[in-house]
């Protein structure tokens, strides 16, 4: 029997080559880009950052301590964000230097389908951040974030009115163009919920995996020491877009988390000049699905309780 190798077969493909030469062409020429804006994030907030194709956007640690920070990425129209899923499968759960961030499925036909978002072309943050490399942790990774219902239960002196990053992202959320118009306030507080939902990836918080006796795997988080003044992230942007960034409350966890100080994040956004590259192309699959249900060949009848009789 040969051996399985579907996913080797997968991101080997030339729709998901990376090309280093560009990525570098864009650090190279740093000197040459122009600041767009600043703005100075808040602890105990989220907040949604606007982005043309061929920005950059670093954020920038300044303080004594290091601030842990979640993002995630969402098209102007909602239609396609960021996918902790194929990103996963494509690069991997560790976000490094060349790593893509790619989308979810879309709905531009016939040109739709996952595509890189943002590619981190910036990594300052030391090896020995945390516990270090050697030791199996790593300072960016996908994941999720902490929500309310972890804090009241972990922690039972606090109260649902205590911050989380769930809060900061529908924050985030709150402040999107496309939410703010939705002219009904629940559907609003809905579609702000679910954006908030989303898995996300974390930076400068130091993380690996420990594996049970049953194989599963768990977080193992570690309190953050400090950097340099001035040690930054760096995403190149593909397309038009957001990025919704929170404070996490858990700062550096090198405290329980009812006795962080929070520091405030540094957020610039330049302009490169630099046209991204042209995304993957991929078969009109909605066209042949859509035309198997009008065929009868899918089944999409409504499911009512009485269906199933």
């Amino acid at each position: 029997m040969s051996e399985y190798k579907q996913i080797e077969k997968v991101v080997e493909t030339p729709q998901f080559k990376l090309n280093q030469e560009h990525y570098d062409k864009i650090v190279a020429a740093k000197a040459d880009r122009k600041l767009v804006y600043e703005v100075e994030l808040q602890p105990n907030t989220g907040d949604a950052f606007y982005l043309k194709p061929g920005w950059v956007l670093r954020l920038e640690q300044r303080h004594e301590s290091v601030q842990i920070t979640d993002w995630t990425w969402w098209r102007p129209d909602l239609k396609e964000f960021s996918s902790y899923a194929n990103t996963f499968l494509v690069e991997g759960s560790y976000l490094r230097k060349y790593l893509r961030v790619w989308s979810s499925q879309h709905t531009d036909v016939p040109s739709g389908g996952m595509r890189p978002m943002a590619t981190m072309i910036v990594d300052e943050c030391p090896d020995d951040f945390g516990p270090g490399k050697l030791l199996g942790y790593v300072p960016h990774w996908w994941y999720y974030h902490c929500s309310p219902e972890w804090h009241m239960a972990g922690y039972s002196n606090l109260g649902p009115d205590f911050n989380s990053c769930h809060m900061n992202f529908y924050q985030a959320a709150m402040k999107l163009p496309a939410v703010a118009a939705i002219e009904d306030v629940e559907m609003r507080k809905l579609i702000a919920n679910w954006i908030a939902c989303t898995p996300n990836y974390q930076t400068f918080q130091p993380m690996k995996y420990l594996h049970d006796s049953t194989g599963q795997h768990r977080w193992d988080l570690k309190p953050c020491t400090p950097v340099p003044p001035g040690t930054g992230v760096e995403f190149y942007s593909e397309m038009e877009q957001y990025c919704l960034i929170s404070e996490c409350p858990h700062g550096d966890q090198t405290v329980p988390i009812d006795k962080q100080q929070l520091w405030p994040t540094y957020i610039s956004v330049y302009d490169t000049s630099i046209k991204p590259l042209d995304p993957p192309k991929w078969g009109d699959w909605r066209s042949a699905l859509e035309g198997q249900i009008e065929r009868g060949e899918k089944d999409i009848s409504v499911r009512t309780p009485d269906s199933y009789k």
